[in-house]
């Protein structure tokens, strides 16, 4: 799980500083089933832990820095910024597991 946790990190800010300068988001979805399909071959559920993990973590957070974005340029805190997704994410859950 630490493993996973720190590559996402580092693709994180890899992905981030190239969506920042040029608005295009690289797609990994296929890049972190073939990383962990060499890693460790003849095992699905393997492949799909680390996607969820690997991929759709960072995919949330991108959003997150995203809305970020658009709060740094509408001259928005960053702590009220980050104070309503929190609330709003708790909404959210409410909502979907209600």
């Amino acid at each position: 799980m630490a493993t996973v946790s720190h590559s996402n990190h580092q693709l994180i800010d890899k992905q981030d500083w190239v969506w920042a300068n040029d608005s295009q988001q690289p797609g990994l979805n296929v890049i972190t089933e073939l990383v962990i399909g060499y890693m460790i071959p003849g095992k699905p559920l393997a492949n799909v832990a680390f996607k969820t993990y690997g991929y759709i973590s960072m995919a949330q957070a991108l959003s997150f820095l995203s809305d970020f974005k658009l709060g740094h340029y509408m001259k928005i805190p960053p702590r009220s910024m980050f104070i309503v997704q929190f609330h709003q994410g708790h909404y959210c859950l409410g909502c979907v597991y209600a």
